[in-house]
């Protein structure tokens, strides 16, 4: 979510503010870790600097004297690396270390895995956007 946020936004303020008002009070609520949860809210923050579209690329092109859409290409693969990376970490630690990132309570989750819902179309838009901006 945070490196959807990065991406819309492409500003590191907004996008941790953001995460942090609407996600930090509800992983606190439900027993996440502070340390890994305020971690990984200032980590997808930072993203808003490498996933396109961002105002940090657009600043460097100009002083760089290279194109956007270069700076943009270039900097596509190692933003979702990254993105890639933290969410590795994050399920590595929900294997190793469950009390730091439970399980939501049944009657907290929305989506049941019978309902038939998938967030696939959504993510298939949003993966088509990107790649079509950086192209």
């Amino acid at each position: 979510v945070g490196a959807l946020l990065a991406a819309t936004t492409g500003v590191v303020a907004a996008s941790v503010i953001s995460m942090g008002l609407i996600s930090l009070p509800i992983m606190l609520r439900y027993g996440y870790d502070r340390r890994l949860a305020t971690g990984v809210i200032a980590a997808s923050g930072t993203l808003a600097q490498i996933i396109p579209p961002s105002l940090v690329l657009i600043i460097l092109a100009d002083q760089l004297g290279r194109s956007v859409g270069d700076m943009y290409k270039g900097a596509f693969i190692p933003g979702f690396m990254l993105t890639g990376l933290y969410a590795l970490y994050v399920i590595l630690l929900a294997v190793f270390k469950p009390q730091w990132v439970p399980a939501l309570p049944p009657e907290a989750r929305t989506i049941r895995e019978d309902s038939g819902k998938s967030g696939l179309p959504s993510l298939l838009v949003l993966t088509v956007v990107s790649v079509g901006a950086s192209l």
